[in-house]
């Protein structure tokens, strides 16, 4: 055995040499490399784990391997294929790859070989951040694609910076703050950039607190608005709290503005009732407290206490007296009083008792601003029975009395009681009204004066003192017809303080159109010996006016009718010399007519109903023949009464 391996050893190298020899080839030294290839980046440095973008190069771990004898498939997954000799390739997709390399080593055996690589992915690192006061920025690092980061602030400083988590820097100067964030692998060589600009802070404006309002006056669920100007959404603001005459102002409620300018501050749950002063101190998202301040305002309020049919107002002063202008006071939301700065009470008479009012308060500064106190009601309440109302009688068209009773001044009200004598009798009781007039629907009777008087009830329930009595006047009248005048007298009229003052009207009582006035002061006397000729019906009344009342007061209406009559001739000759060529009837106030002519047949030959209209002698249109023609006439006037004539008339030539 051991012989035939002496005898094997030297026949093997023999055969290795003489196929050296006929291959024309060296020997192939292969170092200590199992993965048989390896890979490169472009600064020849070998790399296990890459990026995406970057040329990588494949080479042989054989010492003397030659390149042209190399090919390389730089992804399994789609398929093997050996184009040419290709080594080097850039990824664009990140993963994990399969690289196959074959090689010509001359060499029986397998002459293919692989190995898996990591091609990560390099998007842009990112940032978020913003400028804060005194130059400085606040930043967090939100990428996390990478093991590492540093930060270049272009200043000559660069740091690493964890991410997630939030880093303040300061510049030296307050130009756009620019910050170069970079992003590296462990196990990669690969570094990516990006760039972030950072706008610094605008130059701050001092806040402005436009107005306090209270919404809800309360020790614990109490509610406060505030306006405030000049806010900068760039900026943070805090609204601080303190004491009167106290500095130790305290953090009640950050604010961040969404806009610059304006902008309303909720409060909620806090204390309204004690007196309270705020303000606003500016600082920004780094939670730097900057020394700018707003103005103060100080919280105001307002009490209402019931009097008798008024609402009191009254309320501490503000406390700072020098910066008011001025109180205006709001009632039911408008304007109602406004009053100076020394002031500190109010009292609105100008009130319906029964009736709640809301007011509010407002302190005026003298720098335009403005502290409003909480929205407080009261109702309208009354301990003394209301002053007398007024009452004024008058007789209407139809002879009935109307009443009109006026509370007195500043009074309201919400129903009336009636009451009413005649002949100084016993007290009637005519009921009561929710309105202020009434009409007594009794009928008339001269013989039967009457006075009335009222009381009325307010809103608040309590019952007036009994108003004057009223008397309204009672006109009698004779028309005389003989002499063609009418005599009138009249009672005197009760209810106005200083002496009546009587005037006669007379009107057309068909049309109710006013003919004639005649003032006769307070006489309560008068004839009327010029009666109107163009009206049969004729209506008298008294006016009774005084000198310190604009109210009215008129008697009940007489009315006289005047006789009617027709005047019929008994011959008309129509010859056309303008004298008596027409039968026609005159007479007064005719209202309604019917005219005929008959000839001796007893034909009608002329027939009207039209007043004033006449026979002009003619039978269709021809002269009639001289002779004795019979008539019928009926005539009525406005008061119904009728004349009724026959008779005959003659016509000549």
């Amino acid at each position: 055995m051991l012989l035939r391996q002496l005898i094997d050893t030297p026949f093997k190298f023999f055969c290795l040499f003489l196929l050296y020899c006929l291959s024309g080839s060296k020997l192939i030294a292969q170092p200590n490399c199992p993965e048989k290839f390896k890979a490169y980046n472009v600064q020849g440095v070998e790399v296990n784990t890459f990026c995406i973008g970057e040329t990588i190069r494949f080479k042989s771990c054989a010492v003397n391997a030659q390149p042209d004898k190399e090919y390389y498939d730089t992804d399994k997954s789609n398929g093997l294929a050996f184009p040419d000799t290709i080594k080097s390739v850039v990824y664009s997709v990140p993963g994990t790859y399969t690289i196959t390399q074959l090689i010509n080593t001359g060499l029986p055996g397998n002459n293919q070989f692989e190995r898996t690589f990591t091609v990560l992915d390099t998007p842009p690192p990112t940032l978020i951040g913003f400028a804060c006061a005194f130059n400085k920025v606040s930043f967090r690092i939100t990428d996390t694609h990478y093991d590492y980061y540093r930060v270049n602030f272009g200043d000559g400083t660069e740091r690493r910076v964890l991410p997630g988590k939030d880093t303040t820097y300061q510049f030296q100067s307050a130009a756009n703050f620019t910050l170069r964030i970079k992003g590296f692998y462990r196990k990669a060589l690969c570094v990516t950039e990006n760039t972030i600009s950072i706008t610094p802070l605008n130059e701050i404006v001092t806040p402005q607190l436009q107005s306090l309002k209270i919404n809800n006056y309360s020790a614990k669920q109490g509610k406060l608005e505030i306006n405030a100007l000049n806010l900068q959404s760039d900026y943070r603001y805090i609204l601080q709290r303190a004491a009167l005459n106290s500095s130790d102002f305290r953090e009640v409620k950050r604010v961040k503005p969404q806009a610059g300018g304006q902008y309303t501050i909720a409060l909620d749950q806090t204390d309204t009732r004690t007196f309270y002063q705020y303000r606003l101190q500016i600082t920004d998202s780094c939670g730097t407290f900057i020394n700018v301040f707003s103005n103060t305002l100080i919280t105001q309020s307002l009490a209402l206490s019931p009097q008798n049919k008024t609402v009191r107002l009254n309320w501490q002063p503000y406390p700072v007296m020098a910066d008011v202008s001025n109180y205006q006071i709001y009632r039911d939301a408008k304007l109602l009083h406004t009053l100076p700065a020394s002031a500190t009470l109010f009292e609105d008479k100008a009130v319906t008792c029964g009736q709640q009012y809301c007011y509010q308060l407002e302190v005026v500064l003298k720098n335009n601003q403005s502290s409003f106190s909480n929205d407080t009601c009261q109702r309208v309440t009354a301990t003394i029975p209301p002053k007398a109302g007024f009452l004024i009688a008058s007789y209407n068209l139809q002879n009935q009395v109307e009443l009109r009773l006026q509370p007195a001044l500043q009074e309201m009200l919400q129903s009336a009681n009636w009451q009413k004598q005649i002949n100084n009798g016993s007290t009637i009781n005519l009921g009561s009204t929710e309105e202020s007039t009434l009409l007594d629907t009794a009928p008339f009777n001269e013989n039967e004066p009457a006075c009335y008087q009222a009381t009325y009830t307010d809103p608040c329930g309590l019952t007036s003192f009994v108003s004057n009595q009223t008397c309204p006047v009672i006109l009698k009248g004779m028309f005389l017809s003989a002499e063609n005048r009418v005599n009138l007298n009249w009672s005197a009229f009760v209810g106005f303080s200083t002496a009546p003052h009587y005037t006669v009207e007379v009107s057309d009582d068909a049309t109710g159109q006013l003919l004639g006035s005649y003032e006769v002061g307070t006489n309560r006397t008068f004839t009327d010996t010029k009666l109107n000729t163009s009206s049969q019906l004729l209506a008298y009344r008294i006016k009774v006016m005084a000198a310190n009342t604009p109210e009215v007061s008129y008697s009940n209406k007489i009315r006289v009718t005047q006789a009617f009559s027709a005047t019929i001739p008994t011959a008309f000759s129509p010859n056309n010399d303008g004298l008596n060529d027409v039968f026609v009837i005159k007479g007064r106030f005719i209202q309604s007519v019917q005219l005929k002519i008959y000839n001796r047949w007893g034909q009608v030959i002329f027939e009207s109903k039209n007043p004033g209209e006449g026979w002009n002698g003619k039978i269709n249109n021809q002269d009639a023949p001289v002779g004795t023609y019979i008539f019928s006439f009926t005539a009525q006037d406005l008061d119904g009464h009728t004349i009724q004539r026959k008779g005959s008339v003659t016509l000549i030539k």
